[in-house]
């Protein structure tokens, strides 16, 4: 694959995480048991405060600059900061797997692709020396 094509994918793939994120809260918001919690200000047990909000905001940002990053950043650089952001982002989805099925099968689904953007953004550079296609 050329560079051009492992960054399209690499972009392509933080797009499939975001959507898998993005679909399993809608998928969530529809139970009465999210709702009451959501209506009480706690979820899972912790209290919904303004920090923690912007703190949810900078760990779904690191996703979504993955998207733009990984089509702009420099060769060097998308690689290392790709990596980073995809432990992270996987660290803190592991660290909070939810606990009925269908959220644990898109946490599944999420680490997995997590595990493939680490692998393709560290063949990135030998990608670019090699130019195979």
């Amino acid at each position: 694959m050329t560079n051009e094509k492992v960054r399209q994918v690499l972009s392509t793939l933080w797009i499939f995480f975001m959507l898998n994120l993005v679909f399993r809260d809608i998928h969530e918001i529809g139970t009465a048991a999210f709702l009451n919690e959501a209506l009480a200000g706690k979820i899972n047990g912790a209290v919904i405060t303004e920090e923690l909000m912007l703190i949810g905001f900078v760990l779904i940002e690191i996703p979504l600059a993955m998207i733009i990053g990984s089509l702009f950043l420099s060769d060097q650089i998308c690689r290392w900061v790709t990596i980073v952001a995809a432990v992270l982002t996987g660290a803190i989805l592991a660290l909070g797997l939810p606990g009925d099925l269908d959220d644990r099968a898109f946490a599944i689904v999420e680490l997995i692709t997590l595990g493939f953007i680490c692998w393709l953004a560290w063949r990135l550079p030998s990608t670019v020396k090699s130019g195979a296609q």
